[in-house]
């Protein structure tokens, strides 16, 4: 008897003597993970069960080895979900394995769960509410788990998953238990139930047509776990409340409300607090405070949740939502463009022209802003991150002014990822490099990637920069060198290129009426001072600037709105 095997306060199935029948779990420490979930999923029974016709004992036994298989299979599932995360995207056959293995045993053990809950409920078998309860969390967790794996390759939900869950909401307000807690695995800490693990659901399924990577999917889940914590489903439409419904007679996951009107079918949950903790996050990174008491410091970079955040804050949001699209369609192209990627890859390829001196770029610029320096340093400088520097080809398919997509095989860089700079250059504009930031890498059924990226400039500078000390601000001299007054700060321009270690690379954005009128620069986030102010050497002169703001915030590199004094 399942109730045997479950306590009161831990729903724990106990460590016993393995029957006979479930021998073949203990083969399974013997295997490598893949194989473990090949095995388990042969001997998931989904056929020795008639949903009319069956005794208590057949359902009894079918939730023991159900529960028991997913239970024994939990850990070897996480982790081979997180090396998923980090396999390289160049190797397709082996993803397409995993893949297989993957959703393979997820499909079984959902349906094997979906037989039996109808089983129970057709029959109305005296199941008690805790082992009901735990099946129907199971059931849930595994089919929103199968339907992120295909979301991992750009494929929606499996026909007729949502329908099903939709029907599991409708048994379980009729049994009251979509608001009962319980721990989803042994030692889970955490309390779940079934209203929240179809939130979960609902808002992962809400992404498919966002760009974030698999990665980001996986984090969101990480973060919806630890962050929604027993949301309400409600069937009462609240404008100032409710972002989101599910129709419970149609077979689609959340939809965002729209005008939609209000019936018996739907159900709403509220998405504000979860909003407010991602905007207070950003805040608190923003102003490099201590972000202890989200407790995510276990699931990522902060970096990587900045990321994150700021798109599902405009995805989730209740007020003022609009979908990201473009502000002006694309035209169709095939040509190959030469990429230089990453911000040394960029300035890699801005350094010999810049060596030559030529100004060829830097005429009909102006004011001074928009003249394009080519000046490189002379030296090595220390600051800046010594990574692989890869150029290859790429095939652009569509593109505009402010936009581009291209077509790339299964070759991808494996270090290329939203928020990267790519510059591009051609045959027929040999002095002009395009600088644009990388917003979507997907993944086509095709076995080809489909990169979108944003055009930030069709001008750059390379810029050789030094960080201004401000601790002599107010004083009208400091020790015996030659200094200049701007703007109350005293600078030591005789200095400027003598200190190696004090000198980075950066780019320059000039302002430009089709993308922005912001200038702008790139620099290394190592070398990034909120308050600090810096002396730019453009085209032999040298100029003093102020951070305005910071426009984009990654890993290697920050982009500045800046003022020339």
């Amino acid at each position: 008897m399942l109730s045997e095997l479950i306590t009161k306060f831990q729903f724990t199935i106990a460590k016993q003597k393995t029957t006979t029948e479930h021998a073949w779990l203990t083969d399974c420490e013997r295997l490598d993970n893949l194989q473990a979930l090949k095995l388990s999923a042969s001997k998931i029974p989904t056929q020795t069960i008639c949903v009319t016709k069956t005794s208590q004992a057949d359902v009894e036994a079918l939730m023991t080895t159900l529960l028991l298989i997913d239970q024994s299979n939990q850990a070897r599932f996480e982790v081979i979900t997180a090396n998923f995360m980090h396999l390289h995207r160049d190797d397709q056959l082996l993803e397409s394995q995993v893949v297989e293995v993957v959703y393979g045993y997820q499909r079984q053990l959902y349906l094997a769960y979906k037989v039996l809950i109808e089983t129970i409920v057709q029959q109305k078998l005296r199941i008690t509410v805790d082992n009901l309860v735990l099946v129907f969390v199971r059931c849930i967790h595994v089919a929103c788990s199968m339907s992120k794996w295909r979301y991992f390759q750009d494929q929606l939900a499996p026909i007729g998953t949502w329908k099903h869950l939709h029907e599991l909401v409708k048994v379980a307000e009729k049994l009251s238990i979509l608001d009962k807690t319980i721990p989803l695995y042994d030692n889970d800490k955490q309390m779940t139930s079934v209203a929240t693990l179809l939130v979960n659901g609902y808002m992962l399924d809400t992404l498919t047509k966002s760009t974030l990577s698999r990665q980001q999917i996986e984090l969101t889940c990480q973060v919806l776990k630890r962050w929604v914590v027993k949301p309400k489903l409600e069937s009462e439409y609240i404008k100032s409340e409710h972002a989101f419904l599910v129709n419970l007679n149609g077979d689609k996951g959340a939809d965002r409300v729209r005008g939609i009107n209000n019936t018996s079918e739907c159900r709403y949950w509220k998405t504000n607090v979860l909003v407010v903790n991602f905007q207070n996050f950003l805040t608190e990174a923003a102003n490099n405070k201590t972000l202890q008491i989200f407790k995510l410091n276990d699931v990522a970079r902060t970096s990587a949740l900045v990321v994150l955040f700021k798109q599902l804050v405009i995805e989730w949001k209740t007020q003022g939502f609009i979908r990201q699209r473009r502000l002006e369609s694309r035209s169709d192209v095939s040509r190959l463009m030469k990429v230089h990627n990453g911000f040394n890859g960029i300035c890699e390829k801005l350094a010999p022209s810049s060596t030559a001196k030529s100004k060829s770029s830097t005429v009909n610029l102006t004011p001074f802003e928009l003249r394009v320096a080519m000046h490189a340093p002379t030296r090595t400088t220390a600051t800046v991150v010594k990574a692989p520097i890869h150029t290859e080809a790429w095939l652009i398919v569509d593109e505009s002014k402010k936009g581009l997509g291209a077509s790339l095989n299964g070759d991808v860089d494996d270090s290329l990822e939203p928020g990267n700079l790519v510059g591009f250059s051609s045959t027929d504009h040999i002095k002009q490099l395009l600088v644009a930031e990388i917003k979507s890498i997907k993944k086509q059924q095709t076995g080809r990637y489909r990169i979108g990226a944003e055009v930030l400039s069709h001008q750059v500078a390379l810029l050789d920069i030094a960080l201004l000390s401000t601790e002599n601000q107010g004083q009208s001299s400091v020790n015996n060198s030659v200094k200049e007054v701007v703007d109350g700060y005293f600078v030591d321009f005789s200095s400027m290129g003598n200190d190696e270690e004090s000198r980075f690379s950066g780019l320059y954005l000039p302002a430009n009426t089709e993308l922005s009128q912001l200038s702008m620069m790139i620099i290394p986030k190592s070398e990034y001072k909120p308050s600090a102010q810096y002396l730019l050497q453009l085209n032999g002169e040298k100029r003093h600037v102020v951070i305005e703001q910071m426009i984009s915030d990654y890993d290697a590199h920050v982009r500045l709105q800046i003022k020339f004094l």
